[in-house]
């Protein structure tokens, strides 16, 4: 009977040592993200390839408020318009998952194209948006996501000043 109970106890210590990293992970997570990132990236939008540069602030309290400008090519060679993205929400973290939930809006900037169509310039509709990351490394200054579901990775810097 002691022993049945030793054995026990060493196969379920791997889980618990499993979950203490992942705690561990958490509160590093914790600890880093809160202030605004900067990040370049790449991304598919209802469709249509866009580039572009964001600015993520994260709150110790659960709120994230976010800036981007958002280059989309048009079908006109060479021409490409941008658009003023903003969205204010929450992040929530599980284990090294971070889950943002916002409301978007979405504006556009300016195009070089003369000969653009109206649903050329008519931004996506997004009013709402999930965005479920994966955190491969965090500390003062680097942020490294992968992006679900494609398993891109973007690398952020913390915003001084």
């Amino acid at each position: 009977m002691k022993n049945s109970a030793f054995i026990f106890l060493l196969s379920f210590t791997p889980f618990v040592a499993l979950a203490q990293m992942l705690q561990i992970e958490q509160q590093t997570i914790e600890h880093y993200l809160p202030g605004t990132w900067v990040c370049d990236f790449t991304t598919d939008i209802t469709g249509v390839s866009a580039s572009g540069r964001i600015e993520n602030t994260y709150t110790s309290n659960g709120r994230i408020n976010s800036v981007a400008v958002f280059k989309i090519p048009l079908t006109a060679e060479k021409a490409a318009t941008r658009y003023l993205f903003t969205a204010t929400g929450t992040w929530a973290l599980d284990g090294n998952q971070l889950t943002s939930t916002g409301t978007i809006t979405m504006q556009q900037q300016s195009s070089n194209s003369i000969e653009q169509t109206s649903e050329e310039v008519a931004p996506p509709e997004l009013s709402e948006i999930i965005e479920v990351v994966e955190i491969m490394e965090i500390n003062e200054s680097k942020f490294i996501v992968k992006n679900q579901p494609k398993g891109s990775l973007t690398e952020c810097s913390r915003k001084v000043g």
